[in-house]
């Protein structure tokens, strides 16, 4: 039924919401000029949740699976996101939250981070910045 299908995509896209420490340590990363890919094997446009959340201008690139016709783990979709950032994997840093899907970004040769899922607000994201280098003080703690 394509009304059910197109309600359904709606309710997708609107529980969808950042982590509270989303947005600090994006710009911390933006303002240091490390450049910003997300990457997900989600099949929805991202870029509206990204959009509605105030986050499209923090990254520079969306790769998203069913756009680029690869899979995470699939190491092709992380070249994809390597490619549309310039970007070495030796100089790269994946953070995910599958040890599965995110697997292929470690067979390419990148640093990963899998943090845990989380139901709270705050997803351990400081981890990044301390992995960068680089600090942001407005960043939520850890919980």
């Amino acid at each position: 039924d394509p009304a059910l299908g197109a309600a359904l995509y709606a309710v997708m896209l609107d529980v969808w919401h950042a982590y509270a420490d989303a947005a600090p340590t994006l710009k911390a990363l933006r303002d240091a000029d490390v450049r910003i890919c997300l990457l997900s094997n989600a099949g929805v446009p991202i870029r509206t949740v990204l959009d509605r959340e105030g986050l499209s201008h923090l990254v520079d690139d969306v790769v998203l699976s069913y756009e680029v016709g690869y899979v995470k783990p699939d190491i092709r979709i992380f070249q994809a996101a390597l490619d549309a950032i310039d970007c070495s994997a030796h100089e790269t840093l994946m953070v995910g939250d599958s040890g599965r899907d995110d697997s292929g970004g470690a067979a390419l040769g990148i640093r990963t981070l899998i943090l845990p899922r989380t139901t709270g607000p705050v997803h351990g994201l400081g981890a990044v910045l301390a992995l960068t280098g680089h600090t942001e003080s407005n960043a939520p703690a850890s919980r």
